[in-house]
């Protein structure tokens, strides 16, 4: 089942995020895709706020629950020996955020 705001699912809600947190741990997903909104992080972004940098910052800074969510599921995937893959264009500055480094870094 697709975890979307369109079928119920609201991650960026406390409840929406224990509701996925549940779902993890008790059904044990052999795959996981997930698809990180990526506008915040692209390269054409960094242009656009070139000059807007804090404005860019508390946008990233927006994300960062969501991220965090889905960094945690890659860990609980990777600790069940399950699988997880990550949609992310490969240079996105998503990939240089210190919690995507730190996973990254450990699975390497």
């Amino acid at each position: 089942e697709p975890a979307d705001v369109g079928y119920g699912w609201d991650l960026s809600t406390k409840a929406g995020a224990e509701r996925w947190k549940r779902m993890i741990i008790e059904k044990k997903p052999k795959l996981v895709v997930i698809g990180f909104c990526c506008t915040n992080w692209t390269s054409f972004t960094n242009l656009n706020y070139a000059y807007r940098r804090a404005e860019l910052e508390e946008r990233r800074e927006a994300d960062r629950n969501i991220l965090e969510l889905m960094v945690w599921t890659m860990w609980q995937q990777h600790l069940g020996h399950r699988y997880f893959l990550f949609e992310n264009p490969p240079s996105s500055r998503l990939w240089s955020d210190w919690s995507l480094l730190k996973l990254t870094t450990f699975l390497e």
